[in-house]
């Protein structure tokens, strides 16, 4: 989406008929809401999150910091396996959902 208004880049605006100024805002909300849960929630959560808790096991078991991180951490890995086989492997989720419009929607 580029800013300038053109024959193969159409810009919405609220003065735009009903129906395509919604379908606009609704495009952008679904883009926010896969970069959240991609990048914000799984990377940054998640994915980061799994290797502290990893690195966790290399320091020494009364090390204050490990322990915190192997009790806050525990149920990472079986998270982050699941959304691994369900959501962003290649059959997953977010990979069909992504594949399935951009093969049904070329730019």
């Amino acid at each position: 989406l580029k800013q300038e208004p053109g024959e193969d880049n159409p810009v919405f605006t609220p003065q735009d008929k009903k129906y395509p100024w919604l379908l606009a805002k609704i495009w952008v909300r679904n883009s926010d809401f896969y970069y959240h849960e991609l990048v914000s929630h799984l990377l940054r959560a998640h994915l980061m999150g799994e290797i502290f808790f990893i690195a966790s096991y290399y320091m020494a078991d009364q090390h204050p910091i490990s322990r915190i991180l192997r009790e806050t951490g525990r149920y990472t890995l079986p998270i982050n396996i699941t959304a691994r086989n369900t959501l962003i492997n290649t059959g997953g989720f977010f990979v069909e959902v992504s594949m399935n419009f951009t093969i049904n929607h070329p730019r």
